[in-house]
């Protein structure tokens, strides 16, 4: 910034810099309103996007069932159906960090966590302490694995319901 005549003056570096972190201000600020009112229409998991995350969505067909978000060091998977955590599901997700602590060598840090709703059924599937971005890839196939494997038995149990 400089005076001139009594007025002070913007160099054109500052007003670009306050322009790009305006921008990144609004567009986090609309991604949360995005985000709320998904969350209301049902649309979306009660976990939404963290600033920096990148989203894939998991479909099957033209369905999207599952939501996979990136972050540093850490891969979430949440669907977007009312299915529970199975055993089966735990000990393939203990099988993978397994592997990844095993890549990582003796000071691996690599676990996951299991949130819950208040009914119990699943809210997300967290795995943090990854050190690469292979590892992630890894985690996130994974997690499309079993939250694919939770639809089909989700979708199953509800078509046992309907013909009994």
């Amino acid at each position: 910034m400089s005076r001139v005549e009594g007025r002070t003056t913007i160099g054109v570096d500052d007003l670009k810099s306050w322009l790009r972190t305006k921008i990144m201000q609004l567009e986090e600020e609309l991604q949360m309103y995005k985000s709320l009112l998904a969350v209301i229409d049902g649309t979306l998991p009660l976990s939404p996007p963290m600033p920096g995350e990148k989203i894939e969505d998991l479909k099957v067909g033209k369905k999207r069932i599952a939501s996979i978000y990136r972050g540093e060091g850490y891969v979430r998977g949440a669907p977007r159906f009312k299915t529970f955590v199975t055993d089966e599901v735990k000990s393939y997700i203990e099988g993978v960090i397994s592997e990844i602590r095993e890549m990582q060598g003796g000071d691996s840090e690599a676990h996951y966590e299991i949130k819950e709703n208040p009914d119990g059924s699943l809210r997300e599937i967290r795995v943090e302490g990854l050190q690469s971005t292979v590892e992630e890839l890894r985690v996130a196939g994974a997690l499309k694995y079993v939250l694919q494997t939770l639809y089909y038995q989700y979708k199953a149990l509800i078509k046992n319901k309907g013909s009994a």
